[in-house]
């Protein structure tokens, strides 16, 4: 059964639309700034990619916003917007209209900012309240956009680390394949850019420096590469039936062809060949092709030293001398954790349609070890009709998703 993407929606640091991201990131211009916001100067982490001049949607009264946490904000937002661009209206997607119609998130971190104000007030003031296990709770994005838009399919949250929003989008599209919803809603998200998230990150080695130009931190693949920066955001986009796509003329902006998904069972932190080439080989296997039949790979290409050497070498056992352009959107948007991988799939369904691959930004003198063709020269106009999305997390967490031009 074809599924198609007929909606996107996005908030990100890059931009809060498809269009401002879809801009920045084709352009390369980078999010990544000095960290804004009382609460955060002064520690010891410099930099973040945050989302700037962020309106909650209107369709959420002042209540309800105070209610929720900025990554379940971003989420709603970015499922409206996703709604709006398929044309799909909250009747639409209501089983009295005969459309069994769902949602799926992930997040990799949850509803940091909630949690870490209800900690702060007890451990402070002795204080709870009412509100703070339903903003706190990982589900609440999507329980509130159930809620919102009356989808009353399948509607549930995963947690894969920075691969969630991927294994979301997989899920979502094997639960249409299965017969088990018509159209989903599917994504991720997450807001953690919090002086203790932030620190805890700083500890793990992880964070680059930045001791130059903020916008140039963040050099995926590159000799002088020294880690990521930490991000926000969320993202989404709508499934459907081929049939049902076209039956109600909607804009098809591609097709999602296959999904794999793989466990290292090795290390918490570490990455393994095997375990993302896995993954990669069984995308193409579900998709039912052939790797020289790949134009494009959006990395995971975090900019940390053990990531980008252990994805080129699954990338290279997997397509061999066939290997097509690659790039990393990383240094645009820094690290959104659970969001990436769902904002990364946006940009491969954008690359793939449009026909012209983003570029990978900051890389000027290659690591010997990342020897693949990393499209530095900004974007390349390339008939790609076929792109592979790769998103590689802590625990060993796995996700590729494999999308195709429609024509």
């Amino acid at each position: 059964m074809p599924v198609v993407v007929t909606g996107m929606g996005a908030v990100t640091p890059a931009g809060n639309s498809v269009e401002e991201f879809r801009r920045s990131v084709w352009g390369g211009h980078s999010a990544v700034g000095e960290l804004s916001g009382g609460e955060l100067q002064g520690g010891k982490a410099r930099l973040a990619a945050q989302v700037k001049d962020f309106l909650p949607p209107g369709l959420l009264s002042l209540r309800e916003l105070g209610r929720m946490d900025r990554a379940a904000q971003m989420a709603v937002a970015a499922i409206d917007q996703a709604l709006t661009d398929a044309r799909l209206s909250p009747r639409d997607c209501q089983e009295e209209t005969g459309r069994w119609t769902g949602v799926v998130m992930g997040t990799g971190v949850g509803n940091a900012h909630a949690i870490g104000q209800s900690y702060f007030a007890y451990f402070s003031r002795k204080s709870t309240s009412v509100h703070n296990i339903p903003s706190c709770m990982p589900h609440s994005a999507a329980a509130v956009a159930g809620i919102r838009f009356g989808l009353t399919g399948p509607s549930f949250t995963v947690s894969a680390a920075c691969a969630s929003g991927a294994v979301a989008i997989g899920m979502a599209f094997e639960l249409i394949r299965a017969g088990m919803a018509d159209t989903m809603l599917a994504g991720g998200c997450d807001a953690s850019i919090t002086p203790i998230h932030l620190d805890n990150w700083r500890c793990l080695g992880v964070l680059a420096k930045g001791d130059g130009e903020p916008g140039k931190a963040v050099r995926p693949f590159s000799r002088d590469r020294e880690g990521f920066v930490l991000g926000e955001g969320a993202a989404v986009v709508v499934l459907e039936k081929l049939e049902s796509a076209l039956r109600r003329g909607a804009t098809i902006y591609g097709e999602v062809l296959g999904y794999g998904f793989s466990s290292d069972a090795m290390h918490l932190t570490a990455p393994s060949v095997c375990g993302q080439s896995k993954a990669m080989a069984n995308a193409l296997a579900a998709a039912g092709l052939a790797p020289g039949e790949v134009d494009y790979i959006n990395a995971h290409g975090t900019g940390t030293v053990l990531n980008d050497q252990a994805e080129t070498a699954a990338i290279r056992r997997v397509f061999g001398n066939a290997v097509p352009p690659v790039s990393s959107i990383k240094p645009v948007t820094g690290h959104m954790l659970g969001a990436s991988s769902a904002v990364e799939l946006v940009a491969s369904v954008l690359a793939v349609r449009d026909g012209v691959i983003p570029p990978t930004i900051n890389l000027t003198e290659a690591d010997p070890d990342c020897d693949l063709d990393f499209v530095v020269e900004g974007p390349r106009d390339v008939d790609a009709r076929v792109a592979v999305s790769n998103s590689f997390a802590f625990g060993g967490n796995n996700a590729v998703l494999v999308v195709r031009r429609f024509e």
